[in-house]
């Protein structure tokens, strides 16, 4: 499986918290390794000579497919015909140029493959495969078909923050903080500069978050999640609470600067 490269996480980390955009490029240009890029896809040597070049892709449906939370390629990628040998190809890199540009994806070949004069690297159907650890099912699908032109993702302006007294799972679920005469709503907050703070691929809240006090016992508080409504709405993430807060009449919980986080991987 793919892996996002630190340009990208970075890259997404302020999309996602609406402290910046994200166009997805045109076109994705496939490069082969032949020595491995580092953490997070630095580095690494790019084959050279006998005719190499990057393969260009169409950045839309024509070349990519999403099932459920993976999207891979849909046709048979095939290289032109080496003139001279490549060398050993053991890594890839998915780039936004077709000479330079910036990396987005990277990853291995298990095996590699030794490219000589004559021979046309290829890679068959779903074998470039990527995915994203978003904490929600709803947000990775939506993650993986803007960046890959399959439809187009507009974050929310504002984010509403919830409590869980059993928590969901990536697909939603859970048991939230009861409305009913227990002065519990969601937490709203604007999802632009003012709400976020980063530092390199992770995003906290730049102000602190103060839930209203409690008019009657709201239970053992085991998690927290994000949502793009006031009620109801799709999940945006979510993630279990350190140690469990019991809140009781008259208590109140406050969730203090950089203590929720956003952290794409």
């Amino acid at each position: 499986m793919a892996a996002a490269t630190t340009f990208l996480r970075n890259l997404l980390a302020d999309f996602l918290t609406g402290r910046d955009t994200l166009t997805a490029p045109a076109n994705f240009h496939l490069a082969l390794l032949t020595s491995a890029p580092g953490d997070g896809g630095s580095g690494g040597t790019e084959a050279a000579g006998g005719d190499y070049g990057r393969l260009t892709l169409a950045n839309d449906d024509s070349s990519w497919d999403r099932d459920g939370l993976i999207v891979s390629n849909l046709g048979l990628l095939l290289f032109p015909e080496a003139t001279a040998g490549w060398g050993t190809i053991t890594h890839w890199k998915l780039f936004d140029d077709a000479t330079a540009g910036n990396a987005w994806f990277y990853g291995a070949f298990t095996p590699s493959a030794t490219v000589g004069t004559g021979a046309r690297f290829r890679l068959g159907i779903g074998k470039l495969a990527f995915t994203f650890d978003a904490k929600s099912n709803y947000l990775a699908a939506e993650i993986l078909d803007h960046i890959f032109g399959l439809d187009t993702f507009v974050p929310p302006a504002t984010l509403y923050q919830s409590l869980y007294t059993s928590n969901p799972t990536n697909a939603g679920g859970g048991t939230e903080v009861s409305t009913g005469g227990t002065g519990y709503g969601r937490h709203a907050f604007d999802n632009d500069v003012v709400g976020w703070d980063r530092t390199d691929n992770v995003a906290g809240n730049a102000e602190d978050h103060d839930f209203d006090e409690a008019e009657a016992n709201w239970g053992s508080v085991s998690g927290t999640a994000l949502q793009d409504a006031s009620s109801g709405g799709n999940l945006y993430g979510w993630a279990p609470l350190v140690s469990p807060q019991v809140i009781n009449t008259g208590s109140q919980l406050s969730f203090l600067a950089s203590q929720l986080r956003i952290r794409v991987r």
